[in-house]
């Protein structure tokens, strides 16, 4: 019985530590306010990249999705003429 409750006490001490790493981790120094502010705003820089990216494969893919909807369409015109054809 002793034993199980060491090993429980042991699991619980270090899930705390694992959490408190999690949550502050040691390895890192807190950055200046001026170093912070330019992080965050290229942080925000690149995510109106990712956006713009975003918004210009959408704007692709409709273009693509339309052309191949055309092509279809006239493919399946052409099939239908040339059974009519093959059917005379």
């Amino acid at each position: 019985m002793d034993k199980n409750h060491a090993k429980q006490q042991v699991i619980c001490k270090l899930s705390e530590k694992v959490t408190q790493d999690f949550t502050h981790p040691p390895d890192q120094s807190p950055l200046p306010p001026d170093a912070a502010d330019r992080d965050f705003l290229s942080q925000q820089e690149k995510i109106e990249h990712l956006k713009d990216d975003m918004e210009a494969y959408r704007t692709q893919n409709r273009f693509l999705n339309s052309e191949i909807h055309q092509v279809t369409k006239i493919w399946r015109k052409v099939a239908e003429k040339e059974k009519a054809l093959l059917t005379k």
